[in-house]
């Protein structure tokens, strides 16, 4: 009986990762904060990321580049004791190095 109810919570968890946009917690991994962080200064961004809320990751058909769209809450430069959170997001197209070769979209808006 036992056995039976861990495939199921193993099942779940198959689906979950699959369905649920992407199995391990990307959020909290150091590569995305990274390429996030780079992504920013090709951008030329005045916002400092503090957490890092979703990650989509989508392979690109015709190359070994990767897009992803990285949603975050920052706070503009030099405004961090302001207390105002700013909730973006910014597209951008990885290669396989793990360069950021090109920044499509940026946004943020505050509460």
């Amino acid at each position: 009986m036992v056995h039976k109810i861990g495939l199921f919570l193993a099942f779940l968890a198959v689906i979950d990762g699959t369905l649920g946009g992407g199995g391990a917690d990307k959020t909290h991994d150091p590569k995305y904060k990274q390429l996030l962080d780079r992504a920013l200064v090709k951008a030329n961004a005045v916002v400092v990321p503090v957490s890092i809320t979703k990650v989509f990751e989508t392979p690109v058909a015709s190359s070994n580049s990767v897009n992803l769209r990285i949603k975050f809450i920052g706070y503009a430069k030099g405004q961090y004791k302001s207390g105002v959170k700013e909730y973006c997001e910014i597209t951008f197209e990885v290669d396989s190095s793990e360069n950021v070769t090109q920044v499509e979209a940026s946004r943020c808006g505050s509460e």
